[in-house]
């Protein structure tokens, strides 16, 4: 993981890749200055004393005074006077404020994929780029195989650092049901989920804070959704500049079009002998097909042998990048004359096909009959039951889902299915059907969208859809089945990376087995089996509206272990702060006696340190000494300390209540210390935000703010803020409880942007008042205890300790300073101040 970038004024330091950018443009810069500029940058306001700066530069090395002054008046020229100030007999500070995060971007846009660089539309990117601005919606519109998404990317790369929050893109192409649009942006913008998070303007809100760059690409199937999402960012996100690619307009009124046609193809000219074959090379279109065949066999050069062949098949294919690409896969084998001879008989038997679709369509579906006319019949089914995965896939997936191809049934004991489906997958990565890609080093495959359109196609044609939709089904239900098993043993963030690139083959699931057609307790199984993951992901949201929709289906089920994991399901959602917990808590009740009966220990000893940890939260208060010994009951002579930490940790949540946060603090410390040498990084930082709580309640908030900034800056390297923005908001109460001011400033704003997006703004309202206070202002700390008590008001739960600790401490400070009646005046006007205007005031303080 490269260090974080470092942002000031309008440039950028990326310490990673060496790089010092100015408006988005790198800048020539020496080995010297660079790492004379990372060392002041890194510690900006502070002396650095000229042997420091020589050892950061010249390590180890003897050089004169002169060339330090050198470097220095070298980076005054690029940045400024006022960015490297002279300390005289000391040494040089850096003078600008300085911003250390991440790049957004890097972590959330889709990379480009190997061989996919963007070729001709050098004009068409620079028209994109022009466009480019806070509060503008551009869409790109083209055919299937234009190549929008490649452009988008590309333009997405260029534009993002004008843009604070970055970029990001969302691929919507496996998305089929429009409600979940929202759902789609927020998971890749990392916001959290609330259970509110459902809705165009639900999303829009959260983003009002926002300065970024957001890619929606392929929203031709989701229109009207895309335009009801766009509208609504339009109008709550006036920082947000939204790039889509689509088949069709959205149909918006501020919508600006960029139509995108073919590569620029040779004209007749070129394809008779004695053409300019310099001019020819020139071509868009030309040099896109002759470097995918290049690529593909490495003897290949234009020539004036093939000229006229590769004129025309560019001009034939109108200069589409897809139909290009899958041409030019075809020519080793044919070579540029046998490709041309086979591609004009199909496009002339596609005259006679849909008369009523775009000609360019035409074109791209002649590209893929043709390619698809080269497959046997084996290959010719196995590539269209494929077409039901969602995005990509493993070979493993791929084996239960094409399960009988051919005359061969690979489920048959005397058949290899690994190989007999590898063999077939083979081909049809040869004939580009389908695409390869590494991700969390496992090979995966991928059809292209316009290949996997064609595939269902076929496959709706062959009546195998119920079954082939069947499989697939059941092959995502043993995929989370399996994951449940891993997660009590297995490090918590690997093991949510490995299932989400599963999400959008798990949402397809769903949708068959919820729909016509469908199966019931098919549905019930993918449910309950994706509980712990959607908790461990933050997607309360999508998870809520399934849970519900499968509730009449639980007491049916004659699996207890379906039902168990259904209930456990339903109590994970108590993992969101924001969430009600008595129906979690009751599930959870519910879940630890059907795991019990169904012999899993295991998870029923985990739904129990559920029912401890939140039963004093709900009515009447559960007996946790009682459902403590149950635990204990369930250890097994051979569970290892790393086993038997749920009740350990739950005993340490009951003596917190007493009183002891002493012992609360050493059992979190120790159960951190137990999961770091696991590797459970993730959970790692869940018990250190205990134990800095614990710091907080003993009076050490110094030690508090040491146990969680190390935690808030992995987190800002890994672009995990918005989901993990607890984190970040205890470490500013860590500091404001520190007596900070003035100087924590930068943290404050970037908190309350986090506790807008979470959709809790008064999470920390209690603590907000007592940074008043440490600023000076007392009345304005009375008006934000006013509005701190409006959020703990019934029906929601009293103030917890930390809270309540904070409202004592900032009342007992306002009594010293203001008269009775005035103090009592200024909390009646917070109670009614309403959440926008009490965070502006808290914004107007910073």
């Amino acid at each position: 993981m490269d260090p974080l970038d470092l942002h000031f004024d309008r440039f950028v330091l990326r310490p990673g890749s060496r790089e010092l950018l100015a408006d988005g443009h790198a800048l020539r810069l020496g080995a010297r200055a660079f790492d004379l500029l990372l060392a002041l940058a890194r510690r900006p306001g502070e002396v650095l004393t000229r042997d420091e700066l020589f050892e950061c530069a010249w390590p180890g090395r003897v050089v004169v005074d002169d060339n330090l002054k050198v470097q220095v008046m070298a980076l005054r020229k690029l940045l400024g006077n006022a960015a490297i100030v002279t300390v005289p007999r000391r040494g040089y500070r850096f003078g600008l404020a300085v911003v250390a995060k991440s790049d957004a971007a890097a972590s959330m846009s889709r990379p480009s994929r190997p061989g996919t660089g963007l070729i001709g539309r050098d004009e068409e990117l620079s028209s994109v780029l022009d466009h480019l601005a806070p509060g503008c919606l551009l869409t790109i519109v083209g055919s299937g195989g234009m190549g929008k998404t490649r452009l988008a990317l590309a333009a997405a790369e260029q534009a993002g650092a004008r843009f604070t929050d970055g970029r990001c893109a969302v691929e919507l192409a496996s998305l089929a049901d429009p409600a979940l649009l929202p759902a789609a942006v927020a998971h890749a913008l990392q916001l959290p989920s609330t259970g509110s998070l459902t809705s165009a303007a639900s999303v829009a809100s959260a983003l009002q804070p926002l300065a970024l760059l957001l890619v929606l690409d392929n929203c031709e199937h989701l229109r009207a959704e895309a335009a009801l999402f766009a509208q609504a960012v339009l109008e709550c996100a006036p920082q947000v500049a939204l790039l889509a690619t689509s088949q069709e307009p959205l149909g918006l009124r501020e919508e600006h079009l960029l139509r995108l046609a073919g590569l620029r193809w040779p004209e007749p000219a070129a394809l008779e002998s004695g053409a300019d074959l310099d001019a020819l090379r020139a071509l868009p279109a030309v040099v896109l097909f002759c470097a995918r065949v290049a690529a593909a066999d490495g003897r290949f050069v234009l020539d004036r042998d093939n000229a006229g062949a590769v004129a025309a098949i560019c001009r034939q294919l109108e200069g589409m990048p897809l139909a290009l690409e899958l041409a030019a896969a075809r020519v080793p084998l044919l070579g540029v004359g046998g490709v041309l001879a086979r591609l004009d008989q199909h496009l002339r038997l596609l005259t006679k096909g849909a008369a009523d679709a775009p000609a360019r369509q035409q074109t791209l579906r002649g590209a893929l009959q043709w390619s698809h006319a080269l497959l046997d019949d084996t290959q010719k089914s196995a590539f269209r039951r494929l077409g039901v995965f969602a995005d990509g896939f493993s070979f493993a997936g791929a084996v239960q889902v094409v399960g009988p191809i051919g005359t061969v049934d690979v489920r048959q004991a005397d058949a290899d299915p690994e190989w007999a489906v590898l063999d077939t997958l083979d081909v049809l990565v040869a004939k580009s059907l389908l695409q390869t890609q590494d991700v969390a080093g496992q090979r995966r495959y991928r059809l292209l969208v316009t290949a996997r359109a064609f595939a269902l196609e076929r496959l709706a044609d062959s009546g195998e859809s119920a079954a082939t939709q069947r499989r697939h089904a059941q092959a995502v239900l043993a995929l989370f089945n399996a994951a449940h098993d891993d997660l009590l043993g297995a490090p918590l963030l690997p093991w949510i990376d490995r299932l989400w690139i599963e999400v959008p083959d798990l949402r397809a699931a769903l949708r068959w087995a919820a729909g016509p057609g469908g199966d019931a307790s098919l549905l019930l199984g993918l449910v309950s089996a994706a509980g712990p993951f959607w908790a461990a992901a933050n997607l309360d949201a999508e998870a809520a509206p399934w849970l519900q929709a499968t509730r009449k289906l639980v007491d049916a089920c004659e699996s207890v272990s379906r039902r168990a994991r259904y209930w456990q399901a339903v109590a994970l959602r108590v993992i969101d702060p924001t969430t009600p917990v008595a129906e979690a808590v009751a599930a959870a009740e519910r879940a630890a006696d059907l795991f019990a009966e169904a012999g899993d220990t295991r998870a029923a000893y985990r739904m129990l340190g559920i029912v401890v940890q939140h039963g004093r939260r709900v009515q009447p208060q559960r007996d946790v000494r009682a459902v403590l010994e149950r635990m204990r009951t369930m250890e097994a002579p051979g569970w290892t300390e790393l086993d038997r930490r749920l009740r350990a940790r739950a005993e340490s949540i009951v003596l917190a209540r007493s009183g002891d946060w002493t012992a609360y603090r050493d059992r979190f410390a120790h159960d951190a210390a137990l999961l770091a040498e696991n590797g459970d990084e993730m959970r790692v930082w869940g018990c250190l935000h205990h134990v800095a709580l614990a710091e907080m309640a003993l009076g050490r908030p110094e030690r508090a703010v040491e146990v969680t900034a190390p935690v808030v800056q992995r987190l800002r390297e890994l672009g995990l803020t918005r989901q993990q923005w607890t984190r970040p908001a205890l470490l500013m109460m860590a500091r404001i409880e520190a007596g900070a001011a003035q100087e924590m400033a930068p943290l404050l704003r970037e908190v309350l942007t986090l506790l807008r997006v979470a959709g809790a703004p008064a999470w920390s309202a209690d603590h907000l008042a007592w940074w008043a206070v440490n600023c000076g202002a007392h009345e304005e700390a009375a008006r934000l205890l006013g509005w701190a008590d409006t959020g703990f008001e019934p029906p929601r739960e009293p103030r917890h300790s930390h809270a309540q600790s904070a409202a004592t401490h900032t009342l007992a400070h306002l009594q010293g300073r203001l008269a009775p009646d005035r103090l009592e005046a200024l909390r009646r006007e917070g109670r009614s101040l309403g959440d926008t205007f009490a965070l502006q005031r808290v914004l107007a303080l910073a």
